[in-house]
Parts: structure tokens; C-alpha cells; sequence
């Protein structure tokens, strides 16, 4: 699980990824990159900005530039494909869509489209998706070329077939302020952890009473304050034990635990079990 302003880097040749996932958990994160998820078995929670879906087999979400979103597959599996690209990729230097946005970041059977079947403009996108996957794997020469196009064809269709609206900065300007501060309050988080910071600072940091923004936090990221800390903090003791050889109880103080025993017990609820000294 991440959680943070993510900044990515792509390999040689074209900025982009696509990569299939099993049960995926990922923390409320955003940045500029779009990024897509393909259900193709199973179940799985999606949350984007302030709403979220639980999505099965055919269905889709779509994560435009600068939405805060995360994944949650508790007590559900699923089998996946997600791709992320640099809006530059498809000459849109400032974020996609432009000037419009969608309705709904959620393709599923609920959705009604705008014209043809659900299920045929379904089955299109995962077959863009699967030929993206093979050409950004097989290795051969000149697959930019074919990843970008077929790129731009599932934004065409994507833009074509599901309800978009032009942007209305009037009608958004009270979701915009409080995306914003969630943003700004994810970035708080990812650089003091180490530290005693309460739901009193980061409500303060977000310029927020502490019940407004303990509602609009669990209403955007899916999970209270206090669990996301917690998350946060577990997440990079995982990767202190993994990477480097301070004792347990170094780490632990390192990411803002009091006392080893409440490290031990918040990493056992969270990672299933209690690391020790000899990884």
C-alpha cells in the first residue's frame, strides 16, 4: 500500500505502464498521470475523489488527472489489468480530459452510454487493453508506436460512448477546495509520520474544523484518520525491515510509534503478524 503525491517514472521509449494485478490494495494517492483499471474476474473496491463503487467482471474506472483514488479488496479477490499514462502521451500536457470531465469515473451496468451496447464498447476496451499489454511486453521493435495508438483509441472511445460535461468552475467550486485539502493533507501525512501528529494538526494543516475534516477525509479516502496514519506508518516500517538492518525497535520509534508493543499490535492487524529481529 502507498500513500502519497506520486511522482512516476517510466521505463525507456514511451510514458506509459500496464500491468495485471491480483487483488490489489493501494492507499489514497494522485497525481497527474491517467490511470485505468479493467475488472476482468472477481471484485473490487475502487474509490475515487468522494465516491467510490465496488466493481465486478467487465467493468472499469477511470482515474482523470490530479483524482485522488485507492483500491480495497478487503474480503474480496480479483484479477485485473491497469494502465497508466502520461497525459503528454496524447498531447495533453495540462491533464486529461481538458475541458470536460465524466459524469461518472465508473463504467459499470449502471451506466448508461451514450449510444451501442455496454457490453460491446466493454469487451473493446479490453481487448485495447490486452494488445496494449502485449505490445509493451513482447519486447519488439518500434511497440511505441503501436502502445500510443492504441492508447488514443481507447481515449476516443472512452470520450465517444460514456456521458462526459464541460467543466463548470461555479458548479465545482465546493468539491475543488476540499479535493484540494485532501491532497495537501495526504502530502502532510507522507512527510511527518515519523511524528506525534494528531487529527487536531492535520485538520488545522487542511484548514478545517476536526469533525468537517474527519468527515470529508473518510468520505474521500475510504478509510478514518487514525487508520490511514497507521497504514502510512506500517508502510514504511515494512520497507525499513526489508531494506536496511536497524533493530525493530529503532524502526518502530523511526515511524512514529510510542512504544514497540504498539507497533507490534498496529502491525499484526495490519500485515497479519509480528516482525522480528530476524526479518
Amino acid at each position: 500500500m502507498e500513500a502519497f503525491h506520486e511522482n512516476r517514472s517510466y521505463g525507456e521509449g514511451i510514458n506509459a505502464s500496464i500491468s495485471k494485478c491480483e487483488s490489489i490494495e493501494f492507499l489514497a494517492h494522485w497525481h497527474v498521470d491517467i490511470e485505468m483499471i479493467y475488472v476482468c474476474e472477481g471484485s473490487l473496491r475502487v474509490g475515487i475523489n468522494n465516491e467510490s463503487r465496488i466493481l465486478t467482471k467487465g467493468e472499469l474506472a477511470i482515474c482523470s488527472s490530479g483524482d485522488i483514488h485507492y483500491y480495497d479488496s478487503n474480503g474480496m479477490e480479483s484479477s485485473s489489468i491497469m494502465l497508466i499514462f502520461n497525459p503528454e502521451l496524447i498531447g495533453h500536457s495540462g491533464g486529461w480530459p481538458e475541458e470536460s470531465k465524466f459524469i461518472c469515473p465508473f463504467i459499470n451496468s449502471e451506466l448508461k452510454i451514450e449510444s451501442g451496447k455496454l457490453s460491446d464498447v466493454s469487451n473493446k476496451i479490453l481487448e485495447l487493453f490486452n494488445n496494449i499489454y502485449e505490445e509493451m511486453h513482447n519486447g519488439e521493435d518500434y511497440n511505441n508506436f503501436f502502445v500510443r495508438s492504441k492508447i488514443f483509441e481507447l481515449c476516443g472511445i472512452l470520450l465517444r460512448y460514456f456521458p462526459s460535461s464541460t467543466l463548470n468552475i461555479k458548479t465545482d467550486n465546493r468539491k475543488i477546495p476540499l479535493i484540494k485539502a485532501m491532497k495537501k493533507t495526504i502530502n502532510y501525512i507522507e512527510n511527518n509520520y515519523s511524528e506525534d501528529i494528531t487529527l487536531k494538526d492535520v485538520a488545522n494543516n487542511a484548514n478545517l474544523s476536526m469533525f468537517y475534516f474527519s468527515r470529508v477525509f473518510k468520505d474521500i479516502l475510504g478509510i478514518n484518520y487514525k487508520t490511514y496514519l497507521n497504514l502510512v506508518r506500517v508502510k514504511n516500517a515494512e520497507n525499513l525491515i526489508k531494506e536496511s538492518n536497524m533493530p525493530i525497535t529503532d524502526i518502530a520509534f523511526e515511524c512514529g510509534f510510542t512504544s514497540i508493543r504498539t507497533f507490534n499490535r498496529v502491525y499484526k492487524e495490519i500485515k497479519g503478524n509480528i516482525p522480528s529481529n530476524g526479518r
